[in-house]
């Protein structure tokens, strides 16, 4: 049996871009509101996220600014992390429990 173990980031764009001033670039950019995360996962579905950042980024040379969560997620429709990310880890420990009994009942029945 082979288990596919992964890592990455992944970047989001969470919003509009903003138009600021750019202070490595010098000049007006628009700014992108973003979230960077990374993720650790096995098999592409059981993953779990490790660490996630809001940003608002310069599209060309990624200076910016970090922005406070608090402030952020309450005005997200949805978490744009995906399901598997988020809860991956906690699926994966409860269908090895599940696996787990259902091998012990199938025993204890036959």
């Amino acid at each position: 049996m082979m288990f596919l173990i992964t890592q990455g980031e992944n970047m989001v764009v969470i919003g509009a871009a903003e138009a600021r001033h750019c202070p490595r670039c010098d000049e007006e950019r628009d700014f992108v509101p973003q979230l960077q995360y990374k993720y650790a996962g096995v098999d592409l579905f059981f993953g779990m996220t490790y660490s996630k950042r809001y940003q608002l980024a310069c599209p060309e040379c990624n200076h910016g600014w970090i922005l406070d969560p608090k402030a952020i997620e309450p005005g997200l429709e949805r978490n744009p992390i995906p399901f598997r990310m988020r809860y991956g880890l906690f699926l994966l420990v409860v269908s090895l429990f599940g696996l787990y009994f259902a091998g012990q009942a199938y025993q204890a029945a036959g």
